[in-house]
């Protein structure tokens, strides 16, 4: 014999509580909102009802002992939202499913699909009898015409991919409030087959990402060629959507000279470069900053043009890129404009001969003779070089100052100028003073 009662639940793994005898002393089940509140109507929605307290029946089969809850207890309708009175289901309603008690406080629930389009009030009736209403709970969207938006992350359409080589694929897609139910790739080529990856079901997910794919390159010698590369989407409605991207088959670049070697770290240097395999994608880097413009200019598959950026001193290597691959070659060295400080004493006599500590930075001398920096005084337009005797590093040098290198024309004083032919030449004005200036031969008087 199997009898039914109302009893108090606590499911999920929790006991089962026996409810009071007195079923009407408890009050009737509050509705808070079900989620989701939106969806198509092209499939049943699994639908989840907050609330509480939820009390469903037992169904108990006194021959065996065994107890079971039962869900038909509970009666659960949608009503179009209209001026209805709460708690009374109308000719109009629609029966949902109780498909589950979750917990006190949460139902699982079925909504049936072909659902007209339209905003729906929900009418919840437990075991007792008792009316849980929810005013606005639920709206329809009606059929799902809209297809998936799709999405290419990686590799990026337009960009180079390299013969030979494996590229990781991803896609995305977003159905809105509709449900996926597939997702995948094709790469086709008319120079090798097609290539098609399906990712694991979405399993009625609305949005879904999908990284677990790659395009396999053969390799090819043709300088450059063009791939296709579509991602589709379907929906639970059948809806597809598609996007189709360019990508570009390239070799790998190769580097094999380039020209000049240094240049001033505040950039600018007009840089060659020689070696093949170049395309319209290929860039050239000097410690991964692009030479300017936008990596250089392309002239042919052997040669790119630019300019360097500025760059701290220092030698850091040349890498031609296209797409994931680069290549790398000998270094370009930044040389940093020397820098003029002071020069100690800053007078002596004009026939020359003292010896002066020029201090600054950035200087280049090994030893002396070495080609480096090289210093020199002047007045006007005439320079004389200065001789270093002596190298104390990047930032302090001692030489032999020269004679006074013009007749007096009022002032013995001259600027000292240090010139690094790779980097550029500074100036200190008014560094030495020529305390006794040459004297000057008459000229014989005039007949």
């Amino acid at each position: 014999m199997r009898t039914t009662r109302t009893v108090g639940t606590v499911v999920s793994g929790l006991l089962l509580a026996v409810a009071a005898c007195d079923s009407t002393t408890q009050p009737a089940s509050g509705l808070i909102a079900l989620s989701p509140d939106r969806a198509y109507a092209d499939a049943p929605v699994a639908a989840a009802l907050h609330g509480g307290p939820f009390r469903p029946s037992l169904s108990i089969d006194t021959s065996s002992g065994t107890a079971n809850v039962d869900l038909r207890s509970f009666g659960c309708w949608l009503l179009p939202s209209a001026p209805n009175v709460a708690g009374m289901a109308t000719a109009n309603a629609i029966a949902a499913t109780v498909t589950g008690v979750v917990s006190p406080t949460q139902l699982s629930v079925s909504i049936p699909a072909g659902l007209p389009a339209g905003v729906y009030d929900v009418e919840l009736r437990d075991p007792a009898g008792r009316a849980g209403f929810l005013k606005s709970g639920f709206r329809s969207l009606g059929p799902d015409r809209d297809a998936p938006d799709v999405s290419l992350n990686g590799p990026l359409g337009g960009t180079y991919v390299i013969a030979g080589t494996r590229v990781p694929v991803i896609i995305s897609a977003n159905d809105g409030d509709g449900h996926l139910t597939s997702l995948g790739w094709v790469l086709t080529s008319l120079n090798f087959p097609a290539q098609t990856h399906t990712c694991p079901s979405p399993q009625g997910a609305a949005r879904a990402t999908c990284s677990d794919g790659e395009i396999v390159l053969p390799p090819s010698t043709a300088l450059e060629d063009r791939l296709s590369l579509r991602v589709d989407a379907q929906d639970q409605a059948g809806n597809i959507g598609s996007r189709e991207d360019l990508l570009l088959l390239a070799q790998i670049p190769v580097i094999t000279v380039f020209a000049p070697s240094s240049g001033p770290s505040t950039g600018m240097t007009e840089i060659v470069v020689q070696g093949r395999s170049f395309v319209r994608g290929t860039r050239v880097l000097i410690d991964g900053v692009p030479i300017t413009p936008a990596g250089g200019i392309v002239e042919s598959d052997m040669t790119i043009r630019g300019f360097t950026a500025a760059h701290d001193p220092g030698p850091w290597p040349v890498v031609v890129e296209t797409g994931n691959k680069q290549t790398a070659g000998q270094n370009f060295t930044y040389v940093a404009v020397p820098v003029l400080r002071r020069m100690s004493p800053d007078n002596g006599p004009s026939e020359g001969g003292t010896m002066v500590t020029i201090v600054g930075s950035h200087f280049v001398c090994d030893r002396p003779g070495t080609v480096g920096t090289q210093f020199s005084v002047g007045a006007g337009v005439l320079r004389i070089p200065v001789m270093v005797t002596d190298c104390a590093g990047s930032s302090r040098v001692v030489a032999t100052m020269p004679p006074y290198p013009i007749p007096p024309d009022g002032t013995g004083t001259v600027t000292l100028f240090a010139l690094d032919p790779a980097a550029g030449e500074s100036t200190l004005p008014d560094a030495f003073t020529y305390t006794s200036l040459p004297k000057m031969t008459p000229p014989p008087p005039s007949r």
